[in-house]
């Protein structure tokens, strides 16, 4: 057989027709459910800190601006790095830089002279809410970019898996 006997006899990409994979066929290493998790997070994670960096704040700084405004008291920054699932060493250099920014305080603990509490300022409030509202937008852009009912299950979806880990 010849080359163009071969090619003639080969329908063209377009006119083939592709059947559905069977169900026990793995996916394309690319649409694995957990790498499609991991990249989409690392895109949404990238999406939050664009639009929070306008405002001079990072996912960080707001975890610790939310746990210190959630806070009946000052927290000692043990109990802080506890909070936001933190090394006290991240803590640290991130009350550090909040308290350069007027964010957070630092407070001697009366019974303990060891302990440094932090504490978050009027201005910290102030941009926790601002960031919470930033947060807030990119959310509801994506409600609407999925749809109520998609957005409502992919969280019930999340929170299961979640949950199961």
């Amino acid at each position: 057989m010849t080359e163009s006997m071969t090619d003639s006899m080969t329908p063209p990409i377009e006119a083939r027709t592709h059947t559905s994979a069977p169900q026990t066929q793995r996916p394309a290493e690319s649409d694995r459910l957990t790498l499609l998790l991991l990249r989409t997070a690392r895109t949404v994670e990238t999406r939050l800190e664009s639009a929070l960096v306008r405002h001079g704040l990072s996912m960080a700084k707001i975890g610790v601006l939310r746990a210190l405004a959630a806070a009946d008291e000052p927290l000692p920054l043990t109990r802080l790095a506890e909070r936001i699932c933190c090394v006290k060493s991240n803590v640290t250099q991130l009350v550090d830089r909040l308290e350069t920014e007027l964010l957070v305080t630092r407070i001697d603990d009366p019974a303990d002279r060891r302990c440094v509490r932090a504490a978050i300022t009027d201005a910290g409030r102030h941009a926790f809410e601002l960031g919470s509202a930033t947060i807030d937008a990119e959310e509801q852009e994506l409600a609407d970019t999925l749809g109520r009912a998609d957005y409502d299950r992919l969280h019930d979806a999340l929170v299961a898996l979640r949950e199961k880990a």
